[in-house]
């Protein structure tokens, strides 16, 4: 058995790919194009087209044939983005060429397989590394470290998981032959969360795999394991699922949850939601490509000659034949009869009867993205990307979940202060701690018309709303005052002899200056009765212009709605005669925060204010 050796020459690592899958284009290719350490030399496919529609963009070589590439002497390293079915055997005839080797995960279908590849790998003296790109980014260190510094005390339980929408026919992941399935494909993700954040003693407890109506893989599943100190671990994993990418980590003081765990674009401003001794602290970090650092890491390894991720690895490998072998034969999902009405629950419980039949799935909603970057789960791929488009430039996340609990702290004031009807201008979807959920949970029979004019919210929110008492939907455009407060839905849930709380929270910034916001602002307030409140949140220039500049640019640049920040002093004459409520226009995050805000950030890029009629 020979010592792994660094290539002889020096400089960058030579790569070449083989393949041009989907996760190879979008994502590796740009980033060994990219990194320092690494030059991009050849694309190989089967079809000499693909591999030159491939290579093209970088000015790298396209190869016809993954055979022809591995001959070339001019490589170093190959990244093998195929089906995991045929990871093992380009993986073991890249190696035996004498090439180091990156390949996606799993690396194999089996901890036997994965065992042998390894051992080949030190036979040959080269570097193999799997590329699980999440453990790169420096976010789960900073977990790693406030568990191990016992910031939410001795871990007890921890939660993840990671489910995708329904790939379409003939996608690789629903063949079995191509060594598809929810398990090897989404499942490594939880299950390698958790080893990374507790260690490799993880036993499994029990597993289920459940597979959809004629599929010929699993096509979701779950996993119970425990920690050698007897915490417990569960792992939910699918596809044909509302999107969720996130884990908790549950201590004797306190709780860590991640969103937008495992696969965060390069932009993404993340935020480690910290809860402890009754209080709550978003602890924000500064944005990470994990890209980029599993590139990086994977070229540093071949310089120093070893493989180090080798023992986790295996362990990941040896758990996934465990769930396997725990959970047996896939249960075949039973086909569900399609029920006429239901109630507002039994529509969230199922992941796709909140989608009407006429959705485009391929056009992106604002409103979905909205709940995409909030860390729900009503969003196709279409939305996650502009949600992606949005964090490129602008921590819209932070900002999406600061105005969600700004939503919570000023209707439960005014809840408290006896308002018990409500009008939620461009509303978006009704999930995630929406003004009826807020007035359900303090007890207080409340009336809400929810209004918004983009048809696909509309649609979405009209089953979502379905059979919830108190509450009503109305299609308007809310720079029609009259439209929205004389329709016939408004006029039979709202008195307006009686005081209304009348929200527009992130709404004014998608009224131009021609649109006469101020004018508009008017006629609502004009249309309440005395002890009505007005309740605003606004983007703002006022804490980063640079930002909010690069923001209405790419806004103006996509197509889309432009969006219209304003200063201060333009926020505060949209309260027009109502008396401001302390403490006054102040950024979101400052209004009276409590254990659930957050903390007392000082700056945010939105303004907020609560004003009442006299």
């Amino acid at each position: 058995m020979s010592a792994p050796r660094p290539p002889a020459r020096s400089g960058p690592v030579r790569v070449g790919v083989l393949g041009t899958a989907s996760i190879a284009r979008r994502r590796l290719l740009p980033a060994l194009a990219a990194c320092p350490d690494t030059r991009l030399v050849a694309v190989a496919s089967r079809a000499l087209a693909t591999a030159e529609d491939a290579a093209a963009p970088y000015g790298c070589r396209a190869v016809e044939g993954y055979e022809a590439l591995l001959a070339r002497d001019d490589i170093d390293a190959v990244y093998v983005p195929l089906p995991a079915a045929l990871h093992a055997p380009w993986v073991r005839a890249a190696l035996t060429a004498g090439k180091h080797v990156l390949a996606e995960k799993p690396l194999s279908t089996d901890a036997a397989t994965t065992r042998g590849l390894f051992a080949l790998a030190r036979d040959q003296g080269l570097v193999l590394s799997e590329n699980v790109m999440f453990v790169h980014h420096a976010r789960h260190t900073a977990v790693r470290r406030l568990v191990e510094d016992g910031a939410i005390g001795e871990v007890r339980a921890f939660h993840a998981a990671f489910t995708v929408p329904r790939p379409p026919d003939g996608d690789i992941r629903h063949s079995a032959g191509l060594g598809g399935g929810a398990l090897g494909d989404m499942g490594v993700y939880p299950l390698r969360a958790a080893l990374h954040l507790l260690g490799d003693g993880l036993r499994v407890a029990g597993a289920v795999l459940t597979a959809a109506p004629g599929s010929e893989v699993e096509t979701s599943g779950a996993a119970l394991l425990r920690t050698p100190e007897g915490a417990s671990v569960h792992c939910a994993f699918g596809m044909g699922h509302s999107y969720r990418s996130l884990y908790e980590v549950w201590g004797e003081r306190g709780q860590i949850r991640v969103e937008h765990a495992f696969t965060p674009p390069a932009a993404h401003v993340p935020v480690l939601r910290v809860e402890r001794d009754g209080e709550t602290e978003d602890v924000v970090l500064a944005p990470d490509d994990q890209v980029a650092n599993a590139v990086s890491a994977f070229a540093a390894a071949v310089r120093a000659g070893r493989s180090p991720d080798e023992a986790v690895t295996l362990r990941q490998a040896e758990l996934l034949d465990a769930v396997r072998r725990t959970a047996g034969r896939p249960e075949i999902r039973a086909r569900q009869p399609r029920q006429p009405r239901q109630s507002k629950e039994s529509v969230m419980s199922a992941s796709v009867q909140w989608i009407p039949e006429d959705t485009d799935r391929e056009l992106a909603s604002a409103a979905r993205a909205y709940d995409y970057l909030l860390g729900g789960s009503h969003h196709f791929e279409a939305d996650r990307a502009l949600g992606d488009q949005v964090l490129s430039v602008l921590p819209a996340n932070i900002m999406a979940r600061q105005n969600r609990d700004l939503l919570g702290r000023m209707v439960r004031h005014l809840i408290d202060a006896g308002v018990r009807q409500f009008v939620d201008l461009g509303s978006g979807l009704p999930v995630m701690g929406h003004v009826h959920e807020i007035a359900r949970e303090s007890g207080r029979t409340c009336r809400v018309v929810y209004v918004d004019n983009e048809p696909a919210t509309i649609a979405h929110a009209g089953l979502l709303l379905r059979g919830v008492p108190g509450t009503a939907l109305v299609g308007a455009d809310v720079r029609d005052p009259e439209a929205v407060l004389g329709a016939d839905a408004t006029r039979e849930l709202i008195d307006f002899t009686e005081p209304v709380g009348l929200l527009m929270l992130g709404v004014t910034q998608f009224l131009h200056d021609e649109d006469d916001p101020w004018g508009l602002t008017a006629r609502y307030r004009d249309a309440l009765a005395p002890g009505s409140h007005l309740a605003l949140s606004c983007f703002t220039w006022d804490n980063d212009p640079d930002t909010m500049l690069r923001t209405v640019e790419m806004f103006r640049a996509s197509g889309r709605t432009p969006i219209v920040p304003r200063t201060g002093a333009e926020v505060r004459r949209l309260t027009g005669d109502f008396t401001l409520l302390d403490p006054g226009l102040v950024y979101a995050p400052r209004w009276r925060p409590d254990a659930t805000s957050g903390g007392e950030q000082e700056r945010s890029n939105l303004y907020a204010a609560l004003a009442r009629k006299p």
